[in-house]
């Protein structure tokens, strides 16, 4: 799985973002080593729900909104707070044969992997972007070393 079309490309063709305003976004992401949606996000060029949907049209998967999408106690537990962290992901819902998994890249074939040989099943991958996953891992993750409720 590689995105074809790269996320610039497509917020321009969509005519969100000027040409100006990509490349400021572009100059300070070689400056900060940021993936580009942080930085547009962060310069308040795009907002995250546009984002997520510009991430899932670019890499052929589903978006989640993780301020509506509630992960539940037993997704949770299938990676430590320093895993999901380390991978960039959150996991949200376990069935019989699957986990739905956000990932800020569900191109990453080997944290992908990973996730799915700690869950013992399948992994269903979404996107939402690195900010929000970020602050989700801090909301829904007690701090290491500390016990849940």
């Amino acid at each position: 799985m590689t995105p074809s079309t790269k996320l610039g490309e497509l917020l321009l063709e969509a005519d969100v973002i000027t040409v100006e305003n990509l490349q400021r976004a572009l100059d300070v992401q070689l400056d900060s080593g940021e993936r580009l949606g942080s930085v547009l996000l962060r310069l308040e060029l795009v907002d995250a729900a546009l984002l997520a949907s510009t991430l899932a049209r670019q890499l052929g998967v589903e978006a989640v909104d993780l301020q509506a999408e509630r992960p539940t106690p037993e997704a949770l537990g299938v990676l430590t707070r320093e895993q999901a962290y380390r991978l960039g992901c959150i996991p949200l819902r376990l069935a019989a044969d699957e986990l739905a998994v956000a990932f800020m890249d569900p191109c990453d074939d080997e944290g992908v992997s990973e996730v799915a040989r700690a869950a013992g099943r399948q992994v269903r991958r979404l996107v939402a972007p690195q900010t929000a996953i970020y602050t989700a891992i801090m909301r829904h993750y007690p701090p290491e070393g500390t016990r849940g409720h």
